[in-house]
C-alpha cells in the first residue's frame, strides 16, 4: 500500500474512532484529483464502515463523468470545479468509481474503490 494510502485509511480510522464520530452524523470528506487520466497521490482504496456518510470531492484537470458502481452515482466533472459525489455507505462491499470519456471516446477505468464493511 502507497503510503498517501495509508494516511487515508489511518485518518478514516481515527475518525471513526472519535467518540461521536461516525455515530454523531458526521460527513465524512475525501478529496480526489484526476491529473493526466489518473488520480494523483490516493490510495485506491476508500475504507468505510456501513452506515458512515461520505463525500467525495473530485478535481479533474479534463471533462468527464464518474460512475460509482453498485450506488449507481454519477458525476459530471469539468476543469477548474470541484464537483462532489456524497452518499451514505448503506450497502457493504466493495465498489469501483469508473470514469467514462477521459480518453475522449467511450471507454472507462477503474479509478478508486469504496470498501464498505459491515457493522
Amino acid at each position: 500500500m502507497c503510503r498517501n494510502a495509508a494516511r487515508l485509511v489511518l485518518s478514516l480510522a481515527l475518525l471513526a474512532a472519535i467518540p461521536g464520530g461516525a455515530d454523531s452524523g458526521e460527513i465524512k470528506q475525501v478529496r480526489l484529483q484526476i491529473q493526466n487520466r489518473q488520480l494523483s497521490e490516493t490510495g485506491e482504496t476508500v475504507r468505510l464502515s456501513q452506515g458512515d456518510r461520505i463525500e467525495l470531492h473530485w478535481v479533474s484537470d479534463e471533462p468527464a463523468e464518474l460512475h460509482l458502481h453498485g450506488y449507481d452515482i454519477t458525476l459530471k466533472v469539468v476543469p477548474g470545479k470541484t464537483g462532489v459525489m456524497a452518499l451514505a455507505a448503506d450497502v457493504p462491499g466493495r465498489f469501483p468509481v469508473t470514469a467514462h470519456g477521459l480518453d475522449g471516446g467511450h471507454g472507462h477505468q477503474t479509478l478508486i474503490y469504496l470498501e464498505i464493511y459491515p457493522e
